[in-house]
């Protein structure tokens, strides 16, 4: 097994590095430090182009070899000399916050996060504005439609939820570390920034997608509201137009995520940017 047998085991609950990547399961601590947990292989191989890693675990057994021999030739490089480490199963486990792991789990740098006032608007371009998104899940799906249809930016309004906490991460399938992501925790600009765009809400007594023509811009921005609460008031005060999406069975309303992907597509379509 040669440099497989080189690599540190760590055996303690009490190791430095162990206590460390268990603890960067809780959002408050990874945004702290500013790592994020990147497990599996396709979104390891993902995040390796996109940010830098800070250490990388492998569980020790026959799985771990198997992953760690069939990616040996990337990390034999001298960066990754003293940043590999195996990881006795039970304790693995611990670290894991998937049920069936692969098997590698690596530290990684968080991409950055940036803020409102750096935004270079392209007025033909395609935005998605959340506002008080709270449910990972959601998010990372968002993330993930938004970047495979080619926006421009996502921007997170209010208390967002953290999007490189693992659930997130799992859900974007590695978009979100090629999708640029604004923050703001004021909504003041709203209006201002985006006004050489048609600002669109999704609520549900807005007219019907089917019916909506389109505004005067060439661009749009999509705002999208907290998933129990919907758009705060001072949001819905902002918006050029406010569209829903007809439905025909017995629900009162979509999943946010599955909204978000109707809308995106459709509206992009109508702007002529698909």
């Amino acid at each position: 097994m040669g440099k497989w047998d080189n690599i540190k085991r760590l055996q303690s609950r009490q190791n430095p590095l162990v206590k460390q990547a268990i603890a960067l399961q809780r959002e408050a601590f990874a945004k702290k430090e500013g790592l994020l947990l990147v497990e599996g292989v396709r979104q390891l191989e993902t995040a390796i182009d996109r940010c830098e890693l800070d250490k990388v675990i492998f569980i020790d057994n026959d799985a771990g070899y198997a992953i760690f021999s069939g990616l040996s030739d990337f990390f034999g490089r001298q960066e990754f000399k003293d940043k590999l480490f195996r990881v006795e199963e039970n304790l693995f486990k611990r670290i894991s916050d998937t049920k069936t792991s692969q098997g590698i789990i690596a530290l990684a740098k968080a991409p950055h996060i940036r803020d409102i006032a750096s935004l270079e608007l392209d007025t033909s371009g395609r935005y998605v504005i959340l506002e008080n998104i709270r449910d990972p899940g959601n998010l990372g799906t968002i993330i993930r439609t938004v970047e495979g249809l080619g926006f421009s930016a996502l921007i997170l309004l209010g208390d967002c939820v953290w999007p490189f906490n693992s659930k997130s991460l799992r859900a974007a399938m590695g978009s979100g570390f090629y999708l640029d992501i604004y923050q703001s925790r004021d909504i003041d600009w709203l209006a201002s920034v985006f006004s050489p765009l048609d600002l669109i809400a999704a609520e549900l007594n807005g007219v019907p997608l089917a019916s909506f023509k389109g505004g005067k811009h060439d661009g749009f921005a999509l705002l999208l509201g907290n998933e129990a609460h919907g758009l705060s008031e001072v949001a819905k005060n902002m918006v050029d137009f406010s569209v829903t999406i007809e439905m025909q069975g017995c629900a009162e309303s979509y999943n946010v995520a599955i909204s978000a992907g109707i809308l995106a597509w459709q509206l992009s379509k109508l702007y002529s940017l698909l």
